[in-house]
């Protein structure tokens, strides 16, 4: 059965819209590998140099290693079968060069046996100097060498006491893989959250690809043998009833156009990356000859951490195990990345095995009580709260308000603490990722830093510690409340800020159960030369204390109660854009101070830096996302500005916010960031006869977070403007193009009887400083439901009025920025974009979607 007969070897791929990227194009390979490292690509000319591409042929392998003068003599590589599970020991067939070209160039297998040796490094050692990694360009970090560096040391140590030392052992990471037509892997996903790179010698391959939370359509999965892996990833998880060749015969040809994968032809000399989590499946398309590599490197540590440790094997704490050496080597080489680990112990440190499970424990006021009644005796006194007893705050005051990974409670129905864990990173400007950011071995090509405020990526370690750095929310959060302190016209609009502080101090948790460990084992410990290792919590527990106000509803609680009426709607999107958008937007920010890397956010170089930052980011972000329809992903990047910031200052800040010269010029205002509707709280009035006292009660306990009433889906990563639950119970990923008449559907399901008007709006951790424009894009999507009639009741108020009328910009220009910016943002906007106008997945152009979306809205005028 040849493949060219069923059109699989020519057939362009469906989705092809994986990046091909030359190296040799590439100013600062590490950089743009920072950037897409979330996401598939194929390098090409990175492996010309290698011997591998003229000596790994059929005939020359043969001749190396299977003839008279072979050294080692007639090697024998593991042979396996593309339904055998990895961590099996059902294949041990073995065979030479000579034989298994031999059974390739005769076989007529419908699925066939194909060479997988992960230990041909040690068998045929020579066949490691045929190939370098460095050639690569962008993957220039690997944990896993790390034990390789300490055998050395040990070695040169030992040679000196004429001792043995054995080399640490190390998980099988590197496979020589040599297969026929119609062999290759089925659908699975790397082990241990690793990310792998396969750069194929000779041949073609197809490669079909899904994002991690996309598992492939048609197949069941069974985990690999790991009994205690039910709190770990399905980064174990492999196909068992289908082979890559009959996936594409019978489950391909079923698959509307949004639900195929994405899928590239690797041709010889080209590398494919695939990060950790992504599931693949490879289809050899003729006799192939390949070496392949899995890493963990920044990007991926803490993932191969928690899957490690959630599969109950591994513990960094236990000295016993394989993860405990790990970490230990990981201290030595790589400092910064023990802050990693000390979070990956803090639920331990709570009595909680996973991180899942202590983010759990947020609602839960028992658990809570202590710390809830420590802060709350910080910042009160007897006059200060109408409570009897205030000192002896029981569990019955209490209640947990918990919704994500903040745990949130009131107390005595009138104030409110909201704790702020490190799960925040999300959103934030630095995430655990960046922060083990390498300086790349290249010389850098970022912009040269003039500032002296200002820092780079691979410098943020060695100016905060990561505690520090991840507590940029309740940082922003802060000093947000401390700024709109001073704006009157704001006050009745937000929550009272009564203080903010740390439940626990440095000492509590850097100081306790202190080790001294020596750093050299063969000299007896002493004090001066060991190095501390520490065991407290390290998550000192910042947090905020507002006022709470019971009787206010969400927003997104009315709307999954039957909606409100019309009028209810119109008046809330006037009071969003013409009352609170101004008088937050006359906040002064001039002692707002710097964003992490040192840039002011009081002038435009804090925003362009974030744009920049995002702008690096889309395209992985929008593949891992699989939304976009592909002809709309492919024109993507030329649509977006150029990763500049000259670019992104021309295309995506307002035509006059550095024309220092024209009079109509405006410097940055503070932004919301965030400004859904679970974050807009209004009142429900109870006068209207069709509300009945049942309904309120029921809105009043959602509201108040009541767990035993609605389950809470509570997640380390918590996802933005969730369609699924703000909006609609459709799990599929995009909508069929004949759906686009079921637009009036979604939109209208907002609408109800409830009468509710909006009074105070919450939650700033999410603030930045920038352009007015970028809050409408969680206003639209998030709190107006994609409604364009509610849009042009927003755009016809008088402030945003005054905004058109202080830009020289067309109404379709304004269009298309704003279509840039939803690109970059942060949240599900686009997969909302998609969702409430299914019929834009016909269109052909970004600028067309914009024109229709938007210059109607933006020509509106002053009602």
């Amino acid at each position: 059965m040849s493949l060219h007969n069923l059109n699989l070897d020519w057939v362009k791929p469906a989705r092809d819209t994986v990046p091909v990227v030359d190296i040799e194009s590439l100013s600062d390979p590490v950089s743009f590998y920072q950037d897409y490292a979330d996401a598939p690509f194929i390098l090409q000319n990175a492996t010309k140099t290698w011997k591998a591409t003229t000596d790994w042929t059929p005939e020359k392998l043969i001749e190396r290693f299977d003839g008279a003068d072979a050294d080692p003599c007639s090697a024998r590589l593991r042979v396996t079968h593309n339904l055998d599970l990895p961590s099996t020991k059902s294949s041990r067939m073995q065979m030479t060069f000579t034989d298994y070209f031999t059974y390739a160039n005769q076989q007529k297998d419908e699925t066939p046996l194909y060479i997988f040796d992960s230990d041909f490094g040690d068998k045929i050692p020579t066949l490691l100097d045929d190939y370098q990694i460095e050639t690569l360009g962008v993957f220039e970090e690997d944990y896993l060498t790390l034990a390789a560096k300490v055998y050395e040391k040990k070695r040169e140590k030992a040679k000196m006491r004429s001792k043995h030392v054995s080399p640490p052992k190390r998980p099988d990471f590197r496979w020589m893989v040599i297969g026929p037509e119609r062999s290759g892997a089925p659908w699975h996903t790397d082990p241990g959250q690793t990310s792998a790179w396969n750069a194929l010698i000779k041949g073609r391959k197809r490669w079909a690809i899904y994002p991690p939370d996309h598992p492939p359509p048609g197949i069941s999965f069974a985990q690999r043998n790991c009994p205690k892996r039910k709190n770990a990833s399905a980064a174990y998880d492999n196909a068992l009833n289908m082979t890559s060749l009959a996936w594409y015969l019978h489950v391909y040809p079923t698959l509307k156009s949004h639900e195929k994968p994405y899928e590239v032809i690797q041709e010889p000399g080209e590398t494919i990356y695939i990060p950790n989590g992504w599931w693949h499946l490879v289809l050899n398309l003729e006799l192939t000859i390949a070496v392949t590599q899995n890493f963990v490197d920044s990007h991926n540590l803490m993932a191969f951490l928690e899957d490690s440790q959630a599969s109950g094997t591994l513990d960094t704490r236990n000295k016993g195990h394989l993860l405990y050496e790990f970490r230990s080597l990981c201290s030595k080489f790589r400092p910064e990345a023990d802050e990693a680990f000390r979070l990956l112990d803090m639920p331990r440190t709570y009595g909680f095995s996973t991180s899942e499970a202590q983010i759990n424990s947020f609602s839960s006021v028992s658990h809570w009580k202590h710390a809830v009644r420590s802060v709350f005796k910080r910042h009160f006194t007897h006059s200060d709260v109408n409570v009897k007893d205030w000192w002896r705050v029981s569990q019955r005051h209490i209640r947990s308000l918990t919704s994500r990974v903040n745990p949130t409670f009131a107390v005595s129905e009138c104030i409110l603490i909201k704790f702020f864990s490190h799960h925040n990173e999300e959103w934030s400007e630095v995430d655990i990722k960046t922060y083990l950011f390498q300086k790349p071995k290249a010389k850098e090509t970022q912009n040269e830093i003039k500032d002296r405020n200002l820092i780079q990526v691979h410098e943020l370690k060695n100016t905060m510690s990561l505690r520090t750095a991840l507590e940029e929310a309740f940082k922003i959060e802060t000093a947000t409340y401390h700024a709109i302190r001073q704006n009157k016209s704001l006050l009745s609009m937000i929550p009272h800020f009564y203080g903010s502080g740390h439940l626990m101090s440095y000492e509590d948790v850097d100081d306790s159960d202190i080790e001294w460990e020596d750093t050299d084992t063969h000299k007896s410990k002493r004090m001066k030369s060991g190095r501390r290792v520490l065991h407290g919590s390290y998550w000192r527990w910042p947090y905020i204390v507002l006022e709470f106000q019971k009787d206010y509803i969400g927003l997104d609680r009315i709307c999954k109660s039957g909606g409100m009426t019309i009028g209810c709607w119109k008046y809330a999107a006037n009071w969003i854009s013409d009352a609170f958008l101004p008088a937050l937007y006359a906040t002064s920010i001039k002692a707002y101070g710097r964003g992490v890397y040192g840039h002011c956010k009081s002038t435009w170089a804090w925003y362009i830096h974030y744009l920049l930052r995002q702008r690096r980011r889309t395209f992985a972000f929008h593949m891992k996302e699989n939304v976009i329809p592909t002809h709309l992903l492919k024109k993507m990047e030329k649509f977006l500005p150029h990763a500049t910031s000259k670019a992104i200052v021309k295309e995506l800040l307002p035509s006059n916010a550095l024309e220092k010269s024209n009079t109509q010029s405006f410097d940055p205002v503070l932004l919301h960031g965030d400004l859904t509707c679970e974050n807009i709280l209004g009142t429900l009035e109870t006068s209207q006869p069709l509300v009945t006292q049942f309904q309120i009660d029921k809105l009043h306990a959602k509201t108040s977070g009541d767990v035993r009433d609605e389950s809470l889906e509570i997640y380390r990563n918590a996802d933005k403007w969730e369609i699924s639950s703000a909006s609609s119970n459709d799990s599929s990923d995009t909508v069929d193009f004949d759906d686009a008449e079921k637009e009036p559907i979604r939109l209208k399901k907002h609408y109800g009887r409830n009468v509710w008007y909006p009074k105070i709006v919450i939650d700033f951790a999410d603030a930045k400083t920038g352009d007015p424009m970028y809050d409408l894009i969680a206003v639209f999507f998030a709190a107006l439901h994609g409604d364009p009639e509610l849009w042009k009741s927003s755009i016809s108020t008088s402030y945003w009025q005054q905004y058109r009328a202080n830009s020289d910009e067309s109404d379709s220009e304004r269009s298309i920025r704003f279509l840039k910016l939803i690109l970059l943002h942060p949240s599900r906007s686009i997969r909302a974009l998609f969702h409430f106008h299914p019929q834009l997945e016909r269109f052909s152009t970004w600028e067309a979607i914009a024109a229709h979306l938007f210059d109607e809205v933006w020509s509106q005028k002053e009602e």
